[in-house]
């Protein structure tokens, strides 16, 4: 199966959602994308087979646009080019969007680029649902927006031009198949027009007959007795048009029926159709159907024979286009239906992705069906092995994103699910009720992990875990009830753990819950019980994926790297642990041991640029790991090596999700934000590891806009005059009518001057009387008059008309009725006439500072700040006039000021006015609620006495805000101004720098937490050899003095090896003298401990990983002198991991042990204490070893007869060589007893027969090739036996001093047990022989270099420099041999048959 992707969904809502190229490629519109599938190849088969012709199909390849028009907008349609050759500079493609914004594209399978685009329609800011591309012309392009508006494109000229028809809201174009001039859109409102492009376009046909919008018209593509168009409508109607008469010829009414998806009552609202050939129109039905008409059947009038060719739509669906012999398809589902015309099968249902791929999960019964979640909504879950090509069912959610999923690992079809709003639920997936049942809790966030376990809070067999908002819950899903875990009585371990991923795991019939938690920790709890016994501490950030290696392959093979642990976190580097034999030794502790801690990871993965966000294993392929990461890229990686193999760069956005396909090895699948799931073969990427992907900044793209041709004025006819005055004296007579006038361009001189010219409204305190002045202005005499009466202290009550017959005038001033009828006199009045006037003035306007200044005036300012406090309208005005009343009252109006703007969120001024009103506690808490702890403690620490508890509680609220906010060393301040030390050591612990560690151990109140710091504390001064530091801190934590001497170990090996000086004391004396004068001490019971550590702990430094074993095992020795044999084992071991190094062998040998490797010198320097010089200790005897090995490969080596001698002594250990011939010989065995074939092999023999015997009648060897004393056989009790010295193997006579000339070199073991036998039964049996023999050796305790070899290079040293030689006389008379040849034959004898050719020729 080659690569492919479930791609994102099509967009709704348009006819023009598909088209098709004559290429075999089909595009279609997906958010601001274009999607590219290509159409399969299907060869036109006679006979009616269709199964097994669909069953071969391979998934459809895709290819995506990313971003072909701009963020936020969507692609309403789609057009090819007719012309398999393209446009006239390749153009290929046309897409428009929602911005009125039309583009032009030269794609291709290997590139893509943007060739051409205009915003024509975006003055209108319509959606521009038509678009099409000629076939008669391919320069032209037509498009069509909501306002009406066509343009037409040329793309030859690059210049396009502007018609105007009418405002008609159009929904689909179709261009006619033959005259480039004509093209036919649907309307609203169920109007079809045909019309003409030429010129300035003009309508041909306007035709109505639908009575709802039309949403597609296509054109009859052949000719018949007249061009056809055909239209449908909203109203469930297709309609055919005669292009020459204008009007409707037949009308297809869609059969009534039962109505998928919907409602009762409801029905779909939309209906598209294309014309597929002379006679046949294709359509979608009522409920989504895609239905074909034949014209060439009618039962009877306007009644045409239709055929429902599928439903694999629900609900609507939405555009269809034909390549080939091949119907697409898109609908209300989001699936891309592909049916075979001729067959009129359904070939395949593409599924699509409306939302992110947030999680995949694979059957824990049959892996073959894959589970995936979205954020549309939909879970899809896909059988893989099925023959159907993608056979799916979906199940919704409503609106809810899936964010997690994980199958129950005993009912096959039991689907658990987490979304994003925290709902926790379970269905039958595989069922025939799809109904998801929720549970009762509901985290506040999202749930980021799903998984089935023991019950832990009751005696479930098996209970749903989720994790979200830091909560680790468990739900029943038979009662429905849940738990939260760690708010259980029995489970409440001191501070709550703040969870971000739960797994489970079963090691040797023991549950395990092992947790991430968001300080980056992982946390390991045995069930039942709920014990911790361990944590690892490497991760500084939120965890963000656990994943365990398969145990087993799907081949059934046991998993190389079984028991390993994959961590990734929010940061960038992917961590490895080996916690197979671990895991097995914490779960057997004893009760009451302290939880194992571990600090450093057993490797490291470093490649990804951003965070990683999920991890799995392969099924398939041993120590292989996908992980996806922020940084848009999947990578794969060889856990063997370390290293990163492939990198999948197909993704546009942020990923999500990933693992390997459950049943072919060859597939990668990974999706995320780009709303697609891609399946991906490893080996075909080119990349090898991430690359950071940068927004490009720079230059956009500079594309050549088209001209835009503008309407020429030419003279206008009579009628046209005449219908051009009509419509102006229309415009004139309604009166609602408004010309729109077009705003001039902002330029810099108009901009200056409207903001100079600007006119500034002046607010009126007085607009009742500004407005009775003004309508009583005729009355200015009478008015006049009263005034003139109240100054002489008249009576002001009389009627005007009193005094006017007083004045025996002859005609009366009407006087306007109304309250406010003498307002405006007030000012004339007096005291009590402002006043009334004042009171009116407030009665009639709202504007509150209006009314407040009125009061303020009249001087009521008390009523004036009660009022604007009960409105909440105090002003700073107003707070500083209030101190003229009292100090009392200016407090409260201050306070009240205060209050007033805290709820404005205004929090700095309103802490500034209750200070000012001395309430200083109501400053602080409105501070302290807006996180603006600073100014907070700034008021409290100056204000408050030291004692007081809230300044305690500012420090808590800032720690609080600044860890949050990532500010970790600002918190560790706060939380120790605040007296919580246990706080800020675990602040400081996260920072993890040297001097934050240290600080973290000598706050923390914990001892356990005490000590994880100080490990961490303790790597970092390991590898940075900081002695003084990790001093400075040893004498608090006891339980490490042993990493004291290890970093004393690997700090003076590693000074020795990286400078030439030379030390004038050796290394025990040194760490004695130290540990003295530090008052170190540690015995034996720490050994398991800091063994534990060397084991766990790696570095990037690949020097320092290689002398930290060395230093581990010396370090070892030096706690165990007191067991003097026990310390020589440990030294001999952290030789031996130099063997590969003889130049750092040589140095180090000699910093251990100046005086040389002899029992007393040992002893003495080593134990303090003298050995017997006869001592042969195999671990003594290693060590002399490894002082030879390193003198043999030494260029400084002064060869003489001594050297010789001293060096040959080390090296020919009987036992020990011997112990390495069988295991060579047992590994030879089980490597060719895997090759072995008895078919090939049962074959007669060219040279001999099975029973060894040859035509010459020689005997074929057909013994082991091991030389001894001892030889075994099967006893009759099926327990191997020693037989004492065996006949078949030749024993030298003369013993070891000289050896007789050696025999022909032994065969292999292929050629002794397994060449020309039918079966392997007699190699097994020696393999089993061998291997009892090696159980029964004791000198392989310390391991040794292969001496075989090593006596190979000495001879080579001894022949060169000629040592070792006798005279030739002696040799010649065999009376004596020459070291040489003592030597070859003792190779030959004693090494490994693979040498004994080369042996054999030195002998």
């Amino acid at each position: 199966m080659d690569e492919f992707s479930l791609p994102p969904s099509p967009n709704w809502f348009s006819s023009g959602t598909l088209s098709s190229s004559p290429l075999g490629f089909v595009a279609y519109s997906s958010q601001n994308q274009i999607v590219i599938l290509e159409v399969p190849e299907i060869p036109v088969s006679s006979n009616e087979s269709w199964r097994e012709e669909s069953t071969g199909l391979n998934p459809p390849k895709s290819f995506i646009i990313n971003d072909a028009h701009e963020d936020k907008t969507k692609v309403c349609s789609v057009s090819w080019c007719p012309d398999p050759t393209g446009g006239p500079a390749q153009q290929n493609l046309a897409s428009a969007a929602d911005d009125g914004s039309v583009r032009i594209w030269r794609w291709s399978k290997e590139s893509c680029s943007l060739v051409g685009k205009h915003t024509l329609h975006s003055e209108n800011r319509a959606k521009v649902f038509g678009l099409d591309w000629s076939k008669p012309d391919p320069s032209l392009v037509v498009s069509a927006d909501e306002t009406g508006c066509i343009v037409c494109w040329d793309l030859t000229s690059n210049r396009t031009r502007k018609l105007g028809l009418g405002r008609y809201c159009v929904y689909s174009l179709a261009l006619h198949p033959e005259d480039p001039d004509i093209v036919g859109f649907g309307c609203k409102l169920g109007l079809v027009i045909i019309a003409s492009l030429a010129g300035n376009g003009r309508i041909i046909h306007k035709m109505r007959g639908h009575d709802e919008d039309c949403y597609g018209v296509s054109w009859c593509p052949v000719y018949g007795t007249d061009w056809r168009l055909v239209s449908s409508s909203r109203d469930k109607t297709l309609r055919i048009w005669s292009h020459a008469q204008g009007k409707s010829t037949h009308q297809l009414k869609l059969p009534q029926g039962f109505k998928r998806g919907y409602q009762q009552g409801q029905s779909s609202s939309f209906l598209t159709c294309h014309w597929l050939d002379e006679n046949r129109i294709l359509s979608s039905g009522e409920s989504g159907e895609l239905m074909l008409w034949d014209l060439n059947t009618p039962e009877k009038k306007d009644v045409f024979k239709f055929e429902i060719l599928h439903r694999e739509h629900n609900k609507s669906l939405f555009s269809i286009c034909v390549s080939g012999n091949l119907v697409y398809s898109v609908g209300h589902d989001r699936i891309v239906a592909v049916l075979q015309i001729n067959s009129k099968r359904v070939l395949y249902s593409l599924p699509t992705l409306n939302g992110f791929a947030y999680c995949l999960a694979s059957n824990p019964i049959d892996p073959s069906i894959l589970a995936i979640g979205s954020g549309d909504g939909l879970i899809r879950v896909w059988k893989t092995g099925s023959q159907k090509l993608f056979d799916l069912r979906h199940l919704r959610l409503n609106q809810s994103k899936v964010m997690s999923l994980a199958w129950h690992p005993v009912r096959e079809g039991l689907l658990a699910l987490g979304t994003d709003e925290g709902r926790v639920g379970w269905v039958d997936a595989l069922g025939s009720r799809n109904q998801i049942s929720f549970s009762n809790f509901q985290h506040r966030g999202g749930v980021y992990s799903v998984t089935w376990g023991p019950g832990i809070a009751d005696d479930s067999d098996l209970a749903l875990y989720t994790v979200g908002d830091g909560k680790l819950v468990q739900h029943n899903t038979k009662t429905e009830k849940f738990f939260d875990i760690f708010s259980l009585p029995d489970f409440i371990t001191g501070n709550k753990p703040n969870v971000s991923q739960a797994l489970w795991k079963t090691i040797d019939d023991k549950n395990v819950l092992v947790l991430g938690l968001d300080d980056g920790s992982v946390q390991f709890y045995h069930i039942p019980g709920f014990k911790l016994f361990m944590s690892l501490k490497s991760h500084k950030k939120l965890i963000q994926s656990l994943e365990f290696s398969p145990d087993f392959l799907s081949g059934g093979e046991e998993a190389k790297y079984k028991g390993w642990l994959a961590t990734a976190s929010n940061e960038n580097d992917i961590h490895l642990w080996d916690l197979g034999s671990i895991l097995a030794g914490a779960l057997s502790a004893e009760p009451g041991e302290e939880p194992l801690i571990f600090v450093t990871p057993t490797a490291v993965l470093v490649g990804h640029c951003l965070r990683v966000i999920e991890l799995a294993w392969s099924p398939h392929k041993d120590g292989k790991l996908v992980s996806v990461s922020y940084d848009c890229s999947a990578q794969v990686w060889d856990v063997e090596t370390l290293l990163p193999t492939f990198n999948f760069q197909g993704h546009s956005k942020r990923l999500m999700c990933c693992m390997w396909h459950p049943t072919n090895p060859d597939l990668v699948i990974s999706g995320g934000e780009d709303c697609s799931l891609v399946f991906w073969i490893p080996e075909k990427q080119t990349a090898q590891k991430p690359v950071l992907r940068k927004k490009k900044k720079g230059k956009v793209q500079e594309i050549e806009l088209p001209e835009v041709e503008i309407e020429e004025k030419k003279e206008l006819s009579f009628e046209e005059l005449l219908e051009k005055h009509r419509k102006s004296q229309e415009k004139r007579i309604d009166p609602e009518h408004h010309e729109p006038q077009r705003e001039p361009e902002p330029t810099f001189f108009n901009t200056k001057t409207a903001k100079r010219t600007k006119r500034i409204t002046k607010k009126s305190f007085f607009p009742v009387s500004s407005r009775t002045e003004g309508a009583n202005s005729f009355k200015v005499g009478e008015d006049c008059l009263k005034i003139s009466k109240f100054r002489n202290n008249e009576d002001p009550s009389q009627s005007l008309s009193d005094r006017l017959q007083s004045l025996n005038l002859d005609e009366t001033v009407p006087v306007l009725p109304g309250a406010e009828e003498q307002a405006y006199l007030g000012f004339f009045y007096g005291k009590d006439g402002v006043s009334r006037l004042l009171e009116t003035e407030s009665k009639d306007v709202e504007d509150f500072p209006t009314k407040c200044s009125h009061s303020l005036w009249m001087g009521n300012l008390d009523e004036t700040l009660k009022l604007a406090e009960s409105e909440g309208s105090l002003t700073e005005g107003l707070v500083a006039l209030s101190a003229g009343l009292s100090q009392v009252v200016w407090r409260q109006t201050a306070a009240a000021y205060a209050l007033q703007l805290s709820k404005e969120d205004n929090y700095m001024k309103s802490s500034e006015f209750f200070l000012s009103a001395h309430m200083v506690y109501d400053a602080i808490d409105v501070l302290r609620r807006n996180n603006a702890f600073q100014a907070a403690l700034a008021i409290a620490i100056t204000r408050l006495p030291e004692s007081d508890p809230l300044i305690q509680e500012l420090m808590v609220g800032w720690a609080k805000q600044a860890s949050q906010s990532g500010n970790l060393q600002l918190a560790s301040k706060c939380w120790v101004a605040a007296g919580r030390n246990d706080k800020a050591a675990d602040t400081l612990g996260k920072i993890s720098t040297k001097s934050s560690l240290k600080a973290a151990i000598v706050l923390s109140e914990d001892t356990s937490k005490s000590e994880i710091y100080a490990r961490q504390l303790y790597t970092e001064c390991l590898f940075s050899l900081d002695t003084d530091l990790w001093f400075s801190v040893s004498a608090l934590i006891p339980s490490l003095a042993w990493g004291s001497i290890l970093i004393l170990v690997f700090s003076h090996i590693h000074l020795l090896l990286k400078s030439d000086k030379s030390v004038s004391e050796h290394l025990f004396a040194l760490i004695e003298t130290t540990c003295s004068e530090k008052n170190v001490t540690c015995d034996k019971s720490q050994i398991p401990v800091l063994n534990q550590f060397i084991k766990t702990t790696t570095t990037s430094d690949k020097f320092k990983v290689r002398i930290l074993p060395v230093a581990g095992f010396i370090s070892q020795a030096f706690i165990s002198r007191s067991d003097p044999q026990l310390c020589l084992k440990l030294i001999s071991q952290g030789l031996a991991e130099l063997h590969s190094y003889p130049g750092e062998l040589e140095r180090v040998s000699k910093f251990l042990l100046p005086d040389g490797t002899q029992p007393q010198e040992v002893g003495k320097v080593l134990l303090s204490t003298s050995l017997d010089w006869q001592c042969n200790w195999p671990e003594l005897r290693n060590i002399q070893c490894s002082e030879a090995l390193s003198v043999l490969k030494s260029k400084e080596t002064v060869w003489n007869e001594q050297v010789m001698m001293d060096v040959a002594d080390a090296f020919m250990q009987e036992d020990v060589i011997f112990s390495q011939k069988i295991i060579a010989e047992i590994s030879e065995a089980e490597e060719a007893l895997s090759t072995f074939d008895p078919e090939k092999e049962s074959l007669p023999l060219e040279n001999g027969d099975a029973n060894g015997t040859s035509e010459s009648g020689e005997v074929i060897d057909l013994t082991p090739s091991l030389t001894g004393t001892q030889t075994v056989s099967l006893g009759g009790d099926g327990n191997w036996k020693s037989d004492g010295i065996s006949a078949e193997i030749a024993l030298p006579p003369q013993g070891l001093d000289n050896l007789p000339p050696p025999p022909k070199p032994t065969t292999s073991f292929y050629v002794r047990f397994l060449q020309g036998r039918s079966d392997s039964l007699k190699a097994q049996e020696e393999i089993q022989k061998l291997k009892w023999i090696l159980s029964k050796q004791s000198a392989l305790l310390v391991p040794y270099p292969d001496l075989t070899q090593c006596c190979r290079d000495l001879l080579l040293i001894i022949l060169e420099k000629k040592l070792g030689s006798v005279s030739q006389e002696e040799e010649e008379e065999e009376k004596k041999l020459s070291f040489s040849k003592k030597l070859a034959r003792f190779g030959y004898y004693k090494g490994t048959r693979i040498n004994q050719q080369f042996f054999l020729k030195h002998s």
